[in-house]
């Protein structure tokens, strides 16, 4: 259970912790985005990479 329990959690954390380092190196890029642009990028991009992301490990985690 505690395995179980444990790889969840990195499962959830990981995608998160990617996404949040890529956003502050693309800040410190000097990359700066509108509101608009900054939600389509969001809704476009990162939601589906994060997917991809997570099946990736899952089918990892499988084998």
């Amino acid at each position: 259970m505690t395995h179980d329990y444990l790889n969840s959690r990195i499962r959830t954390a990981a995608p998160a912790a990617v996404g949040a380092l890529l956003a502050w190196l693309a800040s410190q890029a000097g990359i700066a985005l509108d509101t608009d642009s900054s939600t389509a990028l969001t809704a476009g991009v990162v939601a589906p990479a994060m997917a991809g992301y997570y099946t990736l490990i899952r089918v990892t985690e499988a084998r």
